[in-house]
């Protein structure tokens, strides 16, 4: 397993952590010096504003829901509920993808409408749901496999963690371990870094109350009578 960074800060805010230390790590092997990695999750979600902070700094604008191209602004990029009340995304925001979703739904007359105004594109994403409306969400998925273009189904839990390509790439695993109640297995989420010579695994389930306590004060230097006073004390 990775040391330093926990797995859930590696797939959230903290993967400048992660690339914090690779940084450091890579600055050492050419200096020798290690150095002090400082990491603010403030920092990272700033870092995420570039796209909308260029536009404020050049231009004054402040980003508004769904007047903006990745947020609700575009009909081609946009969420779209299906016949049967799923939701899918359309994310044809390249030109390629977006003549392809038009002349996958016989509307090849929209294709040069793709950046149009904003009020062009409240009409546009209106017919959209029209036709939308027509199949359920696993139709449309069906459907458009034949063509190149970017739909996809807005996925709740029960469906991604069976999801195919999920599966495959392991990232939902079973770990058996011993309880007080005996064996158990439970699911975990897997680990998203696949290393091809030092892969990670889940090595062991979740700790009972204090199941390690005993482990760690010995780690630390207390003996095996410190600990029995502070079990007596009750402070562990």
């Amino acid at each position: 397993m990775l040391s330093g960074v926990q797995m859930a800060d590696i797939c959230g805010g903290g993967q400048n952590s992660f690339a914090g230390i690779l940084l450091a790590l890579l600055a050492r092997g050419k200096t020798g010096k290690g150095q002090f990695v400082d990491i603010s999750m403030l920092d990272g979600a700033v870092s995420l504003l570039g796209q909308h902070a260029g536009n404020f700094f050049g231009n004054a604008i402040e980003p508004q829901r769904g007047r903006m191209n990745l947020n609700g602004g575009y009909a081609c990029f946009n969420v779209y509920r299906a016949g049967d009340g799923k939701y899918l995304v359309l994310a044809a925001l390249e030109e390629k993808f977006w003549a392809e979703y038009c002349r996958a739904i016989g509307k090849e007359a929209l294709i040069d409408e793709q950046y149009a105004d904003l009020m062009r594109q409240t009409e546009i994403a209106a017919e959209l749901q029209t036709i939308f409306d027509r199949k359920p969400c696993d139709e449309w998925i069906e459907y458009f496999k034949q063509f190149d273009t970017c739909v996809t189904a807005v996925n709740e839990f029960k469906d991604a963690f069976c999801d195919p390509q999920v599966l495959h790439r392991k990232m939902i695993q079973s770990l058996t371990y011993q309880s007080p109640d005996g064996e158990k297995t439970i699911k975990q989420l897997g680990i998203p870094i696949k290393l091809s010579d030092t892969p990670g695994s889940l090595r062991t389930g979740p700790p009972r109350l204090g199941q390690h306590t005993d482990e760690i004060l010995a780690g630390l230097g207390y003996s095996a009578k410190d600990i029995e006073l502070l079990h007596q004390k009750g402070v562990c």
